[in-house]
């Protein structure tokens, strides 16, 4: 596992000060290529050592299992929730990382989850998303959005 880099690290930073204001829910941005993946590691890290559940959301298989590979090599505890059995399963493990398809059709709730990431959250606006998301927002658990392209092609935030 490499070291951050500064602007990863200034990212881990900002998303716990913006947590400790009250802010539940942050966009993380960081460019193609940047480590999204890898810093929302750390982030995943730090909140499962202070007792945290964290649920992983991704809309395609590889980056399902590029998540899952990046919190193994993190030294996390992994499940995966997937109908094509991307990963191991295993629920009662800390973390879970899940296809958002799979827990969409399966009505997967995880009601003992403290933090919520979700890749690529862009499209977040989409109606399954945002209707799945809503019973997270309305237990206050934290979430982390990630992306590198925070503006739509149709103009929504």
């Amino acid at each position: 596992m490499s070291q951050l880099r500064p602007y990863q690290t200034k990212v881990i930073d900002d998303v716990r000060v913006e947590i400790r204001a009250g802010n539940r829910w942050v966009c993380c941005v960081i460019p193609t290529g940047g480590g999204k993946t890898y810093t929302a590691a750390e982030l995943v890290k730090l909140h499962v050592a202070q007792g945290g559940r964290v649920l992983w959301l991704a809309h395609r298989g590889e980056l399902v299992a590029q998540a899952f590979d990046t919190l193994k090599e993190h030294g996390l505890s992994v499940g995966c929730i997937s109908a094509s059995g991307i990963r191991e399963p295993n629920k009662a493990r800390p973390v879970q990382v899940a296809s958002i398809d799979t827990v969409i059709a399966r009505e997967i709730f995880l009601d003992d989850v403290t933090m919520v990431v979700y890749d690529e959250c862009h499209h977040i606006l989409a109606d399954t998303w945002k209707a799945y998301m809503a019973y997270y927002r309305e237990r206050h658990v934290i979430g982390i959005g990630l992306t590198a392209t925070p503006a739509r092609p149709d103009g929504k935030g």
